[in-house]
């Protein structure tokens, strides 16, 4: 049993050796092609050089100048990854969020949800997706959100909720928007459909890019709204 155990192992990897020589997978971020690393997503160098991001901590300072802290509607932020000349990280978010490669969603929602178990003893009652409009759905075919928010879910062994809150306003993007015009073009955007289930809950909001918050802000502050008594916030990237 052992031998035919070995010969299978070794026919597994012969596969995998001729599958990569066939349809050769290459990093989303550098571009060189990978053989197997890190789930044919991100190569050993890439994955190693990591720009670490902001504690949670400096996040919140930071996004206080620009919304102030009386106005921040979430009390830790954690991020995975930042972003760097020598290492454009954005090219997985861009690769995730418009080429479908949702297993992007999964393998890094899976770390980000590690390192929010490792960085709060906060245990969340449910983990909430940003949600998208419809008509953004109908155009994308899914939201990325979920991929990550499920894998996190996963990860800290909280509830996935997908139905508690939605959209209301269809918006464009904001990477071209200033901060001041960020906030204004997401205020009241999001609308909690469940607000019973929601009362003296504890709820962790999971995007992709974490820019100026404003987003996630107008989010977290419809569920405070709606009674929840904690929101926290991750998303892969901190821009």
């Amino acid at each position: 049993m052992e031998i035919i155990n070995n010969i299978g192992s070794l026919l597994s990897k012969f596969a995998l050796s001729g599958r990569n020589l066939l349809f050769p997978e290459h990093c989303y971020v550098c571009g060189e092609k990978i053989t197997g690393d890190f789930g044919q997503i991100v190569c050993l160098r890439c994955r190693a050089s990591v720009p670490v991001p902001e504690s949670s901590e400096q996040t919140i300072n930071r996004l206080a100048e620009i919304h102030g802290f009386d106005n921040l509607n979430f009390i830790d932020a954690f991020c995975l990854f930042s972003t760097s000349d020598e290492f454009p990280f954005e090219r997985l978010i861009y690769a995730l969020k418009y080429g479908g490669v949702t297993k992007i969603g999964q393998a890094f929602g899976t770390m980000l949800g590690e390192l929010v178990k490792q960085s709060t003893r906060v245990k969340y009652d449910f983990v909430v997706p940003v949600p998208i409009h419809q008509a953004k759905k109908r155009e994308r075919g899914y939201n990325q959100s979920v991929y990550i928010a499920k894998a996190v879910s996963e990860a800290i062994g909280s509830n996935l909720e997908l139905e508690l809150a939605r959209r209301k306003e269809y918006t464009f993007s904001q990477t071209k928007l200033s901060a001041r015009d960020r906030i204004f073009n997401v205020r009241n955007i999001f609308e909690v459909v469940q607000a019973e289930k929601v009362k003296n809950k504890v709820v962790l909001l999971v995007d992709d890019v974490l820019t100026t918050g404003s987003t996630l802000n107008s989010l977290a502050g419809a569920f405070l709204d709606a009674g929840a008594r904690r929101i926290d916030v991750a998303a892969l990237m901190r821009a």
